[in-house]
Protein backbone atom coordinates (compact mmCIF):
# COMPACT_ATOMS: atom_id res chain seq x y z
CA UNK A 1 0.00 0.00 0.00
CA UNK A 2 1.12 3.07 -1.30
CA UNK A 3 0.78 6.13 1.23
CA UNK A 4 -1.91 7.91 -1.33
CA UNK A 5 -4.12 4.58 -0.85
CA UNK A 6 -3.75 4.73 2.82
CA UNK A 7 -4.77 8.15 3.42
CA UNK A 8 -7.38 7.51 0.95
CA UNK A 9 -8.23 5.09 2.88
CA UNK A 10 -8.55 7.20 6.28
CA UNK A 11 -10.34 9.77 4.78
CA UNK A 12 -12.99 7.37 3.51
CA UNK A 13 -13.35 5.89 7.23
CA UNK A 14 -14.02 9.63 8.67
CA UNK A 15 -17.13 10.63 9.67
CA UNK A 16 -18.06 14.37 9.79
CA UNK A 17 -19.61 15.80 12.65
CA UNK A 18 -19.23 15.89 16.62
CA UNK A 19 -19.18 12.77 18.93
CA UNK A 20 -21.76 12.90 22.35
CA UNK A 21 -18.98 13.46 24.06
CA UNK A 22 -17.80 16.79 22.56
CA UNK A 23 -21.35 17.74 22.09
CA UNK A 24 -21.35 17.39 26.44
CA UNK A 25 -18.35 18.88 27.07
CA UNK A 26 -19.65 22.12 25.13
CA UNK A 27 -22.89 22.46 26.80
CA UNK A 28 -21.53 21.93 29.88
CA UNK A 29 -19.05 25.01 29.32
CA UNK A 30 -22.13 27.09 28.06
CA UNK A 31 -24.18 26.19 31.13
CA UNK A 32 -21.48 26.78 33.38
CA UNK A 33 -20.64 30.65 31.73
CA UNK A 34 -25.03 30.72 31.96
CA UNK A 35 -24.60 30.06 35.63
CA UNK A 36 -22.26 32.59 35.84
CA UNK A 37 -23.25 35.08 34.08
CA UNK A 38 -26.81 35.56 34.63
CA UNK A 39 -27.11 36.21 38.42
CA UNK A 40 -24.17 39.48 37.01
CA UNK A 41 -26.88 41.02 34.15
CA UNK A 42 -29.70 40.46 36.94
CA UNK A 43 -27.33 42.62 39.93
CA UNK A 44 -26.36 44.93 36.94
CA UNK A 45 -30.40 45.38 36.23
CA UNK A 46 -31.70 45.69 39.68
CA UNK A 47 -28.89 48.45 40.48
CA UNK A 48 -29.60 50.59 37.55
CA UNK A 49 -33.82 50.58 38.40
CA UNK A 50 -32.32 51.30 41.96
CA UNK A 51 -30.37 54.36 41.10
CA UNK A 52 -33.53 55.57 38.70
CA UNK A 53 -35.31 55.24 41.42
CA UNK A 54 -32.91 57.41 43.61
CA UNK A 55 -32.93 59.96 41.21
CA UNK A 56 -36.50 60.06 40.97
CA UNK A 57 -36.80 60.68 44.52
CA UNK A 58 -34.54 63.35 44.42
CA UNK A 59 -35.96 64.99 41.72
CA UNK A 60 -39.41 64.32 43.44
CA UNK A 61 -37.92 66.33 46.73
CA UNK A 62 -36.36 69.35 44.45
CA UNK A 63 -40.14 69.82 42.91
CA UNK A 64 -41.99 69.91 46.25
CA UNK A 65 -39.16 71.88 47.85
CA UNK A 66 -39.43 74.94 45.15
CA UNK A 67 -42.90 74.73 44.80
CA UNK A 68 -43.79 74.74 48.41
CA UNK A 69 -41.01 77.84 48.62
CA UNK A 70 -42.54 79.17 45.19
CA UNK A 71 -46.09 79.40 47.13
CA UNK A 72 -44.70 80.68 50.23
CA UNK A 73 -42.77 84.01 48.42
CA UNK A 74 -45.60 84.55 46.26
CA UNK A 75 -43.67 83.22 43.14
CA UNK A 76 -46.52 80.37 42.17
CA UNK A 77 -49.69 82.30 42.04
CA UNK A 78 -52.87 82.20 40.75
CA UNK A 79 -51.86 83.63 37.50
CA UNK A 80 -48.92 81.90 37.64
CA UNK A 81 -48.88 78.33 38.10
CA UNK A 82 -47.10 76.60 35.38
CA UNK A 83 -48.92 73.17 34.92
CA UNK A 84 -50.20 73.07 38.59
CA UNK A 85 -53.90 71.74 39.37
CA UNK A 86 -54.12 73.81 42.43
CA UNK A 87 -57.12 75.68 42.48
CA UNK A 88 -56.48 77.67 46.14
CA UNK A 89 -53.66 79.41 44.46
CA UNK A 90 -53.51 82.78 46.13
CA UNK A 91 -52.65 86.11 44.06
CA UNK A 92 -49.53 87.22 43.84
CA UNK A 93 -50.07 90.26 46.32
CA UNK A 94 -51.72 88.21 48.63
CA UNK A 95 -50.37 87.98 52.24
CA UNK A 96 -48.00 85.76 53.71
CA UNK A 97 -50.60 84.17 55.88
CA UNK A 98 -52.87 83.19 52.59
CA UNK A 99 -49.06 81.93 50.73
CA UNK A 100 -48.80 80.07 53.91
CA UNK A 101 -52.11 78.25 53.89
CA UNK A 102 -51.66 77.67 50.49
CA UNK A 103 -48.77 76.11 50.27
CA UNK A 104 -49.76 74.30 53.32
CA UNK A 105 -52.73 72.57 51.29
CA UNK A 106 -50.77 72.25 48.07
CA UNK A 107 -50.14 68.59 47.41
CA UNK A 108 -47.38 66.53 46.20
CA UNK A 109 -48.60 65.86 43.53
CA UNK A 110 -49.31 69.59 42.49
CA UNK A 111 -45.27 70.17 42.95
CA UNK A 112 -45.06 67.58 40.34
CA UNK A 113 -47.43 68.57 37.92
CA UNK A 114 -45.69 72.18 38.13
CA UNK A 115 -42.39 70.39 37.58
CA UNK A 116 -43.96 68.26 34.68
CA UNK A 117 -42.78 64.84 36.34
CA UNK A 118 -45.96 63.38 34.75
CA UNK A 119 -44.62 59.69 35.06
CA UNK A 120 -44.33 60.20 39.18
CA UNK A 121 -47.87 61.67 38.85
CA UNK A 122 -49.26 59.04 37.44
CA UNK A 123 -47.28 56.93 39.68
CA UNK A 124 -48.63 58.17 42.80
CA UNK A 125 -52.32 58.68 41.56
CA UNK A 126 -52.11 54.73 41.37
CA UNK A 127 -50.93 54.08 44.88
CA UNK A 128 -47.59 53.12 44.00
CA UNK A 129 -45.09 52.44 47.44
CA UNK A 130 -42.36 53.26 45.70
CA UNK A 131 -41.63 56.64 47.78
CA UNK A 132 -41.74 58.15 50.80
CA UNK A 133 -40.76 61.32 53.49
CA UNK A 134 -39.26 60.84 56.52
CA UNK A 135 -39.09 63.19 59.69
CA UNK A 136 -37.25 66.39 58.14
CA UNK A 137 -39.61 65.93 54.75
CA UNK A 138 -36.46 63.97 52.58
CA UNK A 139 -37.87 62.40 49.43
CA UNK A 140 -36.62 58.84 49.31
CA UNK A 141 -37.35 55.70 48.09
CA UNK A 142 -39.40 53.37 49.91
CA UNK A 143 -37.26 50.45 50.25
CA UNK A 144 -34.46 53.05 51.78
CA UNK A 145 -35.17 52.48 55.34
CA UNK A 146 -31.97 53.92 56.54
CA UNK A 147 -33.57 57.56 58.11
CA UNK A 148 -35.73 55.18 59.93
CA UNK A 149 -39.51 55.42 59.76
CA UNK A 150 -41.52 56.58 56.54
CA UNK A 151 -44.36 58.09 55.36
CA UNK A 152 -45.57 56.93 52.15
CA UNK A 153 -46.08 59.92 49.47
CA UNK A 154 -49.95 59.17 48.33
CA UNK A 155 -52.63 61.88 45.73
CA UNK A 156 -53.59 63.87 49.52
CA UNK A 157 -50.16 64.24 50.67
CA UNK A 158 -49.99 67.21 52.27
CA UNK A 159 -46.41 69.77 51.55
CA UNK A 160 -47.67 71.32 55.03
CA UNK A 161 -47.73 67.90 56.37
CA UNK A 162 -44.56 67.19 55.20
CA UNK A 163 -42.23 70.52 55.96
CA UNK A 164 -44.58 71.66 59.58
Amino acid sequence: MTGTQIISKIAKNTKKGFTLVELVVVIAILGILSAIAIPTVISMINSASEAAEEETAHSINEACRNYYTGVLSGIINSTNQGGSTQTNLPGALSTKGTRETAANAATVINACEYAGLVDVVAKIKNNDTTFGYDATGVVMRSANKNAGSITYISSTTKLGDMYT
